[in-house]
């Protein structure tokens, strides 16, 4: 799963675990954790385990390059 992970690092993604969703920048990968930095400015950079994580994609906004 974490070489999954490596092609979306400095990505804005939406993260599906089984708890939530999180949108943000996929900042790195360290072993089974991923950093994901929010998108707004106020929001505190998130850690998640990658064993929880059940759907990454490119958000939206990635897409059309902006």
């Amino acid at each position: 799963m974490n070489e999954v992970f490596k092609d979306f690092i400095g990505k804005e993604c939406v993260i599906t675990t089984m708890y939530s969703n999180t949108t943000g920048v996929v900042e790195s990968v360290d072993g089974n954790w991923v950093s994901i930095r929010p998108r707004n400015q106020g929001a505190v950079t998130e850690i998640l385990n990658a064993d929880h994580v059940s759907r990454i994609r490119l958000h939206s906004r990635s897409m059309r390059g902006n």
